[in-house]
């Protein structure tokens, strides 16, 4: 790294006369003083271009006609002569030590082209700040790595300080997104890559009625395909390596999704992705994840065990008993087999024995060379500690 590089602070604004100035004046004020602040208005009828004239030649202005926050950004990007961007929402402020923290961080990390930080949210109407802190909910290993952070909303845009020839690597933001292009693009830039991270609370961030993921209609819309375009786009391995296995990815997303109204479409789609890998998180804890389950004892308890399997969205394959009457039989579409058959395809399924004791029965079992018994107990203890309920 240049050992004091030029940063500059882009501002995208439209009718942001109510905040802007102190966006402005926040930009200005960094301890870090190689920096340049470029206002792009884009196309405000209110009084935003009379706001940032007042700053004379202290500040860049540009304005254009109305295209969008992305279009804004861009048109920055085009006009900045530093080596690093740094986005500052009109509505957002910057800690006056924001660019310097982050310079010196990227300077201990040299292979590192981007660098966010903590945020404070000003909750306008309530007239309260919060401090945010994601380290409560997230390790620092699992933010800093490939696209980890925008995936479950762990960075915001506004705090992010990029290397300019990453976003000559990765593009420019997609003028075609209106609320969510800050998060689409950050998954581009961030993915694969390491990320550097400031622990403090650089930015103040403002929530207000104003804001387009409130105004926008096609807000929802965006966020959905959003969702589920990050899970399409991962390979199964990055996945993987994001959560510690595919079923603890879509785990946590379902999880951070949880209770979002503008998610429900996502959420349809992430808890068809939890059914289809479940059932393999499951039969990992026994040593391979290809393994069926098979619940022997098609009483009382095993349609017991079944519905609890069921709840925690694993459907077992089948039934099996000692009864040949039972042959056939049926519960919730899936069909219970015999002995004989169980002794065919012993080494494809983990069995649950599930009758009031099932000791005896995992004994009997055993015997007949079947790898993989348990107990309905053991076997529930297994799938409450490795699996979540929602």
């Amino acid at each position: 790294m240049e050992l004091n590089p030029k940063v500059s602070i882009i501002i995208p604004v439209y009718n942001g006369e109510n905040y802007l100035k102190c966006a402005i004046d926040s930009a200005l004020s960094q301890t870090y003083k190689n920096i340049e602040v470029i206002v792009v208005d884009d196309g405000s009828t209110d009084s935003t271009e009379e706001i940032a004239l007042s700053y004379g030649s202290r500040i860049r202005y540009h304005r254009k006609s109305n295209g969008g926050v992305a279009s804004a950004v861009n048109c920055g990007v085009r006009m900045m002569q530093g080596d690093y961007f740094s986005w500052l929402s009109h509505d957002d402020s910057f800690h006056p030590e924001k660019i310097e923290k982050q310079i010196e961080e990227l300077g201990r990390h040299p292979e590192c082209r981007l660098c966010f930080s903590n945020i404070n949210v000003l909750y306008v109407n309530e007239n309260r700040t919060v401090s945010e802190d994601v380290l409560e909910y997230h390790t620092e290993e699992q933010i800093i790595n490939s696209c980890y952070a925008p995936i479950f909303f762990a960075i915001h845009g506004s705090t992010i300080l990029v290397e300019k020839s990453l976003i000559e690597d990765v593009g420019l933001w997609d003028e075609n997104l209106k609320t969510t292009q800050d998060s689409v693009w950050l998954f581009n830039a961030m993915r694969g890559r390491k990320n550097a991270f400031v622990k403090e609370q650089m930015v103040t961030v403002r929530i207000h009625n104003e804001m387009g993921q409130i105004t926008l209609p096609e807000h929802s819309e965006e966020f959905n395909k959003m969702v589920v375009d990050f899970c399409e786009r991962l390979s199964a391995s990055e996945r993987v390596d994001l959560c510690g296995s595919e079923y603890k990815f879509y785990a946590k997303y379902f999880e951070t999704l949880y209770g979002n109204k503008k998610a429900v479409k996502s959420m349809e789609y992430l808890k068809e992705k939890l059914k289809r890998t479940a059932k393999k998180e499951y039969a990992a804890c026994f040593g391979n994840n290809e393994f069926k389950i098979g619940i022997f004892g098609m009483g009382t308890y095993g349609k017991i065990v079944f519905d609890t399997f069921e709840n925690y969205l694993i459907s077992p394959d089948c039934f099996f008993d000692n009864n040949p009457g039972k042959k056939g039989d049926l519960y919730k579409g899936v069909a219970c087999m015999s002995m004989e058959d169980l002794r065919k395809n012993k080494n494809d399924y983990i069995i649950i024995a599930s009758i009031s004791n099932p000791e005896p029965l995992v004994e009997e079992l055993k015997r007949e060379e079947i790898p993989i018994v348990v107990g309905k107990d053991e076997a529930c203890t297994v799938l409450y500690n490795h699996l979540k309920m929602f």
